[in-house]
């Protein structure tokens, strides 16, 4: 639950930063072509950033995958491993013994 002093807070930054829009004009406040370099090179860096992210996030999930599937398999080769050896301890019917001497 968000708290009134919240809202007000958060009300209050609004109308600051509206206030601050409607004073801040181009004649005011040139912009000086080292900043804006230093913001698009900033930019720049943040795309690249946000694809390695969105990279290193699709390699993560390929490999959860491919953990899954071979835990999936190992299961499997356990359960028929487990299932010959129980059938090997007990001998079928086709199974003859030696005659004793």
């Amino acid at each position: 639950m968000v708290s009134s002093a919240a809202i007000y807070h958060t009300v209050g930054l609004q109308t600051l930063i509206t206030r601050k829009q409607a004073h801040m004009s181009e004649s005011t406040y040139p912009t000086d072509p080292a900043v804006d370099a230093r913001i698009e090179t900033l930019e720049l860096k943040l795309m690249d950033v946000e694809n390695t992210v969105q990279e290193l996030h699709e390699v993560i999930l390929r490999q959860y995958r491919d953990i899954e599937r071979l835990q999936l398999q190992q299961n499997e080769l356990m359960n028929r491993m487990h299932g010959s050896t129980d059938s090997a301890d007990t001998p079928s019917t086709t199974d003859e013994l030696p005659p004793h001497y």
